[in-house]
């Protein structure tokens, strides 16, 4: 299994603390797809202790839950954390994307910038990349 789409399933804090447990350990899943769940930051604290040592999973979809700036900053570190250079070392390096976001806050941004054409050409162009708000390439 390298992909799991589980896009609208209802899943809660407790259906992806169990998820999260079986990815630990997993060795070949590499898309994990959540979208459109009920997932909180308690939820998102399972992920990223199950992620700390997963080395196989490239994607991972979360927009469209109930996460909040809490829960999104512990993704950040989970993927880059610049707190010291040891925890920086201990990042998880394997994931690629992140998307976190709700779709219908990305669409308010992206109408946002065709507003403002005249800005940086650069800065809108990064705006209209990330697929969901957040995403993280690395």
């Amino acid at each position: 299994l390298n992909n799991l789409h589980l896009d609208r399933n209802g899943i809660d804090n407790n259906g992806v603390e169990i998820l999260a447990h079986a990815i630990q350990s997993n060795s070949s899943l590499t898309c994990l797809d959540l979208r459109n769940n009920k997932i909180k930051d308690d939820g998102v604290a399972a992920l990223v202790a199950s992620l700390q040592s997963n080395t196989t999973l490239k994607e991972l979809y979360l927009a469209n839950n109930y996460v909040s700036d809490q829960g999104k900053i512990m993704l950040l570190k989970l993927v880059i954390d610049i707190s010291c250079i040891n925890a920086t070392l201990q990042s998880n390096h394997t994931l690629k994307t992140l998307s976190v976001d709700s779709e219908d806050e990305n669409e308010d941004e992206n109408e946002d910038v065709d507003e403002n054409e005249d800005e940086d050409d650069d800065e809108n162009e990064d705006k209209k990349d990330g697929e969901h708000g957040v995403k993280i390439q690395q």
